[in-house]
């Protein structure tokens, strides 16, 4: 198994991520501002390909998330959707499965390192993660995030192809308001998962 080939740069970039407000400097934990308005979106690249596809599909590192969604291109394309079906459960499964409307990822990771395997590398890949709930709650309570209402839920992709994973991270908003401190806190934790995690993190230029 090639579990994909290393496709980072030879020569380290800088590690610093734009945000929809600011630059985020990961080695300082600063933001430099520059804009007010933008999305609710950063982007960078993960710099070592092989160890974030060994964490993804033999390790517990994203076990935690939700899977949205996961699609394989390869000699042809394999989509799933992570949404729960509930008149597939039975009494048994009721009481855990049937309070959520996703998989996590520790569900699939089996069935996706089976789609992967294999001596060829896939063209690309996407997978879409999102918070529970509860992690949601969690975030809103530790930063005192007061329009609670307002966020949907938080999620990041994964995407590769051409050798390089990027990952994006998102903030869904039920309703319109000016509080973007949900926002930049995700955004900023995530930074620190892949940093906490051995992932270091790369500039993405849109």
């Amino acid at each position: 198994m090639n579990v994909f080939k290393n496709g980072c740069q030879e020569k380290p970039l800088i590690s610093i991520v734009r945000t929809s407000i600011s630059y985020y400097n990961i080695d300082t934990n600063k933001n430099i501002n520059l804009q007010k308005d933008g999305p609710a979106v950063i982007s960078f690249i993960l710099d070592d390909t092989k160890q974030t596809m060994t964490k993804l599909l033999k390790e517990t590192t994203f076990n935690d998330f939700l899977c949205i969604s996961f699609e394989l291109t390869q000699l042809f394309k394999i989509s799933v959707d992570g949404q729960i079906r509930p008149d597939f459960l039975d009494s048994d499964d009721m009481t855990d499965l049937s309070q959520r409307k996703h998989i996590y990822w520790k569900e699939f990771q089996p069935h996706a390192f089976d789609f992967i395997r294999g001596q060829k590398t896939p063209t690309s890949m996407k997978i879409i993660f999102a918070l529970s709930p509860t992690s949601v709650a969690s975030i809103l309570t530790h930063i005192q995030f007061q329009d609670v209402q307002a966020i949907g839920g938080f999620n990041f992709t994964l995407h590769y192809e051409q050798g390089k994973i990027q990952i994006i991270t998102g903030t869904n908003y039920a309703n319109f308001t000016l509080d973007k401190a949900a926002e930049h806190y995700f955004d900023e934790s995530m930074l620190r998962f892949f940093k906490k995690h051995g992932l270091p993190t790369l500039l993405a230029l849109n």
